[in-house]
């Protein structure tokens, strides 16, 4: 982690919470917007360039998958288009059936998913931080966030959650998936130990999911 002056945030939020925070917005392309930040890992500028044709279905190693194809936004960036596949099955496909549903509202093929700007789309997950402590709060062993939430952050959780959950261990498996040219990048995530794993995810106690049932977003659910 010498290469990097900022450490790595342990107060980060596991895959299961960040599907609770998604639920709490009530409005579809909200909620669409906050699950395709964390399951293509894409920068705001990115998320927002993603029209209709962009996603499709199809198959990943034999899996029924949705397959999202985002732009590179970056200057003399190698890799210029990622395309990323999300597995149907589990939590982060129930994230893109989200997406999807929000992208069969559309009728134009070219029509842009979202028709924020950016100014508006960091605006919106500004009023989640109070929710997302409450969410955390729930489990003792997750400090709460001293940061406001921003949509950079579900890019950093995605990154966190591909070190712990699936082992990555390959610069180029990040610098492919989340648009990095430079190898040290990826570095932040590599070099968690199993000491930091801990901190990060440690052996998750039984919640009711009926806590969630009466909470909302205050100011969000409007167009």
């Amino acid at each position: 982690m010498a290469l990097f002056k900022k450490p790595i945030p342990f107060a980060i939020n596991s895959m299961e919470e960040i599907f609770d925070m998604g639920q709490l917005l009530h409005n579809p392309e909200q909620r669409a917007l906050f699950y395709t930040l964390y399951v293509t890992g894409a920068r705001v500028s990115e998320a927002l360039a993603i029209t209709k044709r962009d996603i499709w279905e199809g198959e990943d190693g034999g899996r029924e998958a949705y397959i999202f194809k985002v732009m590179t936004l970056k200057k003399k960036s190698m890799l210029p288009v990622r395309t990323l596949p999300i597995p149907k099955e589990g939590i982060e496909g129930k994230m893109a059936a989200d997406i999807w549903a929000w992208r069969e509202c559309k009728d134009d093929e070219n029509a842009k998913l979202f028709h924020y700007s950016r100014t508006r789309a960091w605006n919106i997950f500004s009023h989640l931080v109070f929710d997302i402590r409450a969410i955390t709060k729930e489990r003792e062993y997750i400090e709460l966030l001293d940061f406001k939430m921003h949509p950079h952050y579900l890019r950093h959780c995605r990154a966190t959650h591909f070190a712990v959950y699936h082992g990555w261990s390959n610069p180029y498996q990040f610098m492919k998936w989340f648009g990095w040219d430079d190898p040290k990048r990826p570095m932040i995530y590599i070099q968690l130990n199993w000491k930091d794993l801990l901190k990060l995810f440690p052996k998750p106690e039984a919640r009711s999911d009926s806590s969630m049932s009466n909470s909302a977003v205050p100011g969000i659910g409007s167009p």
